[in-house]
């Protein structure tokens, strides 16, 4: 059989062909890869620059330490949300505490070119801040702020545009703060937060959100003492076995007449209260007129409480209370860093029962928390006031602690 004929350039053509195809689906991939993983085409960012921890002394003269970055050298770049940046990379900031958490910076005032600028990465101390809300800002901060946990902290930048790392430094070594966080702190909106910043949302949050910032710009709410109060949702890190503390900031507007119901105003409160007689708490604080009042259940079922012997509240004035509970210890009730003289009874009923010296062993129970309100529709006790920061603990606070709470306005 005769082999077909074939033009003498037919064999080139479709090399050509082939190589042109090749291209194209070359081509094609690239575009792809370039939507797909724009990384993959990104140069990222490069920043260098030295770290380290800065003393800023408070205004009640006590010093602190922040963490400080003078960036020196690399590409260009701004910090995300900084005021007239001058292009380069969009850089966002982070930082990893000793504890283990990941907070990302989400406040500045930096304008410009931050090279050559120290840069100064503190807990922000601004209306409205959360207990992990931190700055970063070309000057130092100014007024009462919150301590940083002590240990090595690390700094991280990182470019938006590909998300990579651009710098990361662990060697921040703080110092001069706080030996540790509470369990849960806050009153933000009326959230608290866990120690790792996640939020536990109120169940209720019928007191009002104050739109003038309290004393160190304290966010706080308002309680009418008629039917408005705060609920959080059982949950373990709100419940209490052995040690713990309370730590609060509020301001009574009424704290009522002796021998009759106003008298009672309940701050916070972990139980319930079945009838008149019976009741459970893990833990509840109360003012009793200007007398601080703190009970609980003991892990047989016992119940006792500690009041003050004085006066020991302000009606109309900012003050912070901190209650002190240590197993097969005697609470311990603090005003204004101050330790108040107390006496403890049995039972439920203020100055009712015996005197003794039982110890604090806490009986754990499932209700929720409520703020303002005892845990009752027959005897809710409203609180009538503002309660701003507040913060629970699983261990006393020292008398160091105490103070440097009371000194910046913090809880």
């Amino acid at each position: 059989m005769n082999a077909p004929l074939r033009r003498p350039d037919s064999g080139v053509s479709d090399l050509i062909g082939t190589i042109l195809i090749v291209i194209l689906v070359i081509g094609l991939a690239a575009v792809i890869a370039a939507f797909l993983m724009p990384n993959l085409l990104h140069k990222s960012a490069y920043i260098a620059g030295d770290v380290a921890a800065t003393s800023i002394v408070q205004p009640n003269g006590q010093p602190i330490e922040v963490m400080t970055f003078l960036p020196q050298a690399g590409d260009p770049f701004y910090v995300i949300g900084q005021k007239k940046p001058q292009g380069g990379y969009p850089i966002s900031v982070r930082v990893l505490s000793p504890d283990g958490r990941k907070i990302t910076v989400n406040c500045t005032d930096i304008t410009g070119n931050p090279y050559g600028k120290n840069l100064f990465i503190y807990p922000a101390n601004r209306p409205g801040a959360g207990p992990c809300d931190m700055c970063i800002n070309e000057t130092p901060p100014s007024g009462a702020m919150r301590p940083m946990t002590i240990g090595k902290w690390t700094l991280q930048l990182i470019d938006e545009e590909s998300h990579i790392l651009a710098m990361s430094r662990s060697d921040i070594n703080i110092t001069k703060g706080t030996t540790s966080l509470p369990r849960v702190g806050g009153m933000l909106g009326g959230n608290v937060y866990y120690s790792d910043c996640t939020v536990i949302s109120p169940n209720v949050a019928t007191a009002a959100i104050n739109s003038t910032p309290g004393p160190g710009n304290m966010s706080y709410r308002t309680f009418n003492g008629v039917n408005q109060y705060m609920e959080y949702p059982n949950d373990p890190n709100l419940r209490f076995t052995g040690d713990m503390a309370i730590s609060i900031w509020l301001q009574p507007q009424d704290l009522g007449n002796p021998g009759n119901s106003g008298y009672w105003h309940t701050i916070i409160g972990k139980g319930i209260l079945y009838s008149n007689s019976t009741e459970y708490d893990n833990y509840q604080l109360v003012a009793i007129g200007n007398k601080l009042y703190f009970e609980w259940n003991n892990v047989d079922g016992s119940h006792y409480h500690t009041q003050t012997n004085a006066a020991a509240l302000t009606q109309g004035a900012w003050q912070y209370v901190t209650v002190n509970v240590q197993q097969n210890g005697q609470p311990q009730l603090y005003v204004n860093g101050v330790l108040q003289a107390s006496t403890t009874y049995t039972g439920n009923v203020p100055n009712a029962g015996s005197t003794t010296t039982a110890t604090v062993t806490l009986q754990d129970n499932n209700y929720p928390v409520k703020v303002g309100k005892q845990n009752s529709d027959s005897q809710p006790f409203y609180y009538e006031g503002n309660i701003g920061n507040l913060a629970l603990y699983n261990r006393p606070l020292t008398s160091n602690e105490i103070q440097q709470n009371y000194q910046s306005y913090s809880a």
